[in-house]
């Protein structure tokens, strides 16, 4: 009998830890305003470059949402990146963004908002090359040919003169409710 409640014990305790192993595999939820920016940070994360820059527009911002897509390019618009076949998954290898020390506490709520306090490393880092040759392909529809120099001379200007940098955002950023779900940056960042 002492055999039989020890098997049990043991068959329990390995089934509560599937369920916390399953659980945890699930990833944040957004149940909570902590949680709904936990969920806008991984889908970002795995959003490529361009869903990385509008939410380093929305940490900046303190929640706005907009394209952080044309500082990045000058002015330069997806119109002229699909007439150079230039997709967006193009810039991934070009131009990496990380989020690391990612620090959040809820601050504020009143009904369907809510204010989170973020604290993030961004470290932004150029491949001089990959970039240069997709600016080369979008330049040359537009009617311009720059050499090398020119192109490797404005990537270096437009971004410090490194290629490589690393800055810390704190900001409040609102987060609201949504259909049962805590949104930060607005729905493409609130996940499946």
């Amino acid at each position: 009998m002492l055999t039989n409640r020890e098997g049990l014990r043991r068959a329990m305790v390995a089934l509560f830890g599937a369920a916390i192993v399953i659980f945890a595999a699930c990833g944040p939820s957004s149940a909570d305003p902590v949680g709904g920016m936990s969920v806008a940070f991984n889908v970002a994360k795995s959003g490529g470059t361009f869903k990385q820059i509008a939410f380093v527009n929305c940490l900046t911002t303190g929640g706005a949402t907009g394209n952080g897509l044309t500082s990045l390019l000058g002015g330069l618009g997806q119109d002229a990146m699909a007439k150079a076949g230039v997709k967006p998954d193009d810039w991934n290898g070009a131009y990496k963004m990380s989020f690391d020390d990612i620090k959040t506490s809820e601050t504020s709520r009143s009904g369907d908002t809510a204010t989170v306090n973020v604290n993030v490393k961004v470290t932004t880092e150029i491949d001089a090359g990959k970039m240069r040759d997709l600016i080369k392909k979008i330049a040359t529809t537009q009617g311009v040919v720059p050499d090398d120099a020119t192109i490797d001379a404005g990537v270096k200007a437009s971004f410090g003169g490194q290629l490589k940098q690393s800055v810390t955002i704190t900001k409040d950023i609102k987060v609201v409710q949504q259909n049962g779900k805590w949104v930060a940056c607005g729905s493409e960042f609130a996940g499946s």
